[in-house]
């Protein structure tokens, strides 16, 4: 009997599909030892409910963030759900679903994901 492989990501309980992109965002919050911080990051892919992005940052899961993407009018607030373990390939990529529920990217980031798909 072959052994198992594990995933090192979390199961997959997306409500959406998740799409591949490359878009800059400016991540702001508190780093994983309490240190407020600014930084240039990158989204890496978006569902309706989150996305995963790549910060130089090491992030807490459970921690909220905020995230300021050029296609959106007012900065997100996203809780982090899953994190890369540092000293991994995964090191400085992170998991982060909208805080509010009820919230959704706009319109505009929703169709310039999904116009992204193609390349």
């Amino acid at each position: 009997m072959a052994a198992a492989t594990v995933s090192p990501f979390p199961t997959d309980r997306r409500r959406s599909k998740r799409l591949t992109v490359q878009t800059p965002a400016v991540l702001q919050g508190t780093d994983a030892l309490g240190r407020e911080f600014f930084d240039r990051a990158e989204i890496i892919s978006f569902d309706q409910r989150g996305a995963r992005l790549k910060s130089r940052f090491l992030l807490a899961a459970g921690t909220e963030v905020e995230v300021k993407l050029p296609t959106e009018a007012q900065p997100k607030r996203l809780r982090v759900v899953w994190r890369g373990d540092p000293e991994t390939p995964f090191a400085g990529l992170a998991g982060l679903e909208l805080a509010d529920p009820n919230d959704t990217w706009s319109p505009e980031t929703l169709r310039a994901q999904w116009e992204a798909r193609d390349y």
